[in-house]
């Protein structure tokens, strides 16, 4: 059995929906506590978000806005990804659940996701050639960073990206995630057993950013850049 894909029927749809449309990325890093970016974030046409990030509590919408149109997903089921992911919940409130790994590891869960799901909420599968070619470029890539690439590879007009450091910047006590979106929190202990490659990938960001100008950022990321 092959490597599951989209059909070219969901890859146009994925690409119509998200033609001429200002997107916004929303990561979880820790600076978008208390950031007051919750209206500006609704604002944009596309509210993307990784992970867990569409678990956002009452006190946080101030902040993080309440809109998730698009879910990039690891698909690990725990902590609500993959086949905890609260379907009946989220299926009237958001237009995508996209994988982000199309890779050996991830088959067998996106293959039991598709199940789960059951057609309930529209499902987009990263183009696995189009992956592994940034795979070369940063190593792992991260759920954020897949997010970024896909939405800049589709013909939207903006792509603005909050809450996203690449690793390069943490919060108070070392903390890389805002309060409530991951029990981690010490930097250095993840930093030391992950297989991603944050300073290859920030590097390469800040490449493609500076010759993509439909590519704008929060203040953290911009000072990160300079």
């Amino acid at each position: 059995m092959g490597y599951p894909q989209d059909t070219d029927q969901t890859r146009e749809d994925y690409a119509d929906y998200l033609k001429g449309k200002r997107v916004i990325v929303v990561g979880p890093a820790p600076h978008m506590d208390g950031s007051k970016m919750g209206d500006f974030i609704d604002s944009y046409d596309v509210v993307v978000r990784v992970n867990r990030g569409y678990r956002i509590s009452k006190d946080m919408v101030s902040d993080l806005g309440q809109r998730t149109d698009i879910l990039y997903q690891t698909m690990l089921p725990h902590l609500g990804m993959g086949t905890t992911t609260p379907i009946e919940e989220l299926k009237n409130k958001m237009q995508w659940v996209s994988a982000s790994f199309p890779d050996k590891k991830h088959k067998p869960m996106i293959e039991k996701f598709i199940k789960f799901n059951s057609n309930r909420m529209r499902f987009h599968i990263i183009d696995k050639k189009y992956w592994e070619s940034l795979r070369k470029k940063v190593d792992v890539p991260h759920s954020g960073t897949v997010a970024i690439f896909d939405m800049i590879k589709h013909d939207i007009k903006e792509l603005y990206v909050a809450g996203i450091t690449f690793y390069q910047a943490t919060g108070p006590h070392g903390a890389f995630y805002y309060e409530g979106y991951h029990k981690k929190a010490n930097k250095k202990k993840w930093a030391k057993g992950t297989k991603h490659d944050c300073s290859r990938t920030f590097k390469y960001f800040k490449k493609i950013s500076e010759k993509d100008n439909r590519i704008k950022c929060d203040h953290i990321l911009e000072e990160l850049l300079k």
